[in-house]
């Protein structure tokens, strides 16, 4: 069976040794560390093992790991678990494992459009020409989700606004077009000359292939 790969950025780097050591003792896991790989290979990862200093290295736009974030803050997000010190290596495994058991039942609700993955737990896309992964804001997500689900067609910005923001009236085409905006400047080559996230005459359109 082939091991999981994690990744381990730490602000003390005698714990980051030491923790990068003892996880290669499991054989399910090979780990290493941050520093000791390039940028571009982090989406190569199942999970990160980081502190509140280190993590948005590993939870950038570009990528977002699962992680497990030593003494970090509290978030309602749920591809981030928070642990105390001192550590104890076998709650570690425990949230390495819960963590990737997530990240694939995300992958297994996946779906495809033009040249991305979506991933619905995760909110990220994948470019299956280069591999990179996008992170989605919860609304972001939302659009693609309902812009996919209409099967090609056009989706006017009334109905997104019902659906996407739940009946709210304080919202207004503003948002929508903000929100427009920025997923085009994520997913188009050139967000002016949109080809995945079109504007039509009556709304909007996802491409699907």
């Amino acid at each position: 069976m082939e091991k999981q790969k994690i990744i381990v950025s730490l602000v003390d780097e005698h714990l980051e040794h030491e923790l990068v050591e003892q996880i290669n003792l499991f054989d399910a896991y090979t780990a290493t560390r941050l520093n000791d790989i390039a940028d571009s290979d982090i989406s190569d990862f199942s999970c990160g093992i980081t502190d509140n200093t280190q993590r948005n290295k590993l939870c950038s736009e570009k990528f977002f790991l699962p992680l497990v974030v030593i003494n970090g803050d509290e978030t309602d997000d749920s591809r981030i678990v928070c642990v105390s010190t001192p550590i104890k290596l076998a709650e570690i495994e425990r949230q390495i494992k819960t963590l990737i058991r997530l990240r694939e039942y995300s992958h297994k609700s996946s779906f495809r459009f033009a040249h991305f993955e979506f991933y619905s737990i995760d909110k990220s896309l994948k470019n299956t020409s280069t591999g990179e992964t996008i992170r989605l804001t919860e609304k972001e997500a939302d659009i693609i989700k309902y812009l996919y689900n209409a099967n090609g067609c056009v989706v006017s910005r009334e109905e997104l606004l019902q659906h996407v923001w739940n009946y709210n009236e304080l919202v207004t085409t503003h948002t929508l077009e903000t929100h427009i905006y920025r997923l085009r400047q994520k997913t188009e080559i050139d967000p002016n000359n949109a080809t995945v996230l079109t504007t039509e005459v009556g709304g909007y359109k996802l491409s699907l292939s």
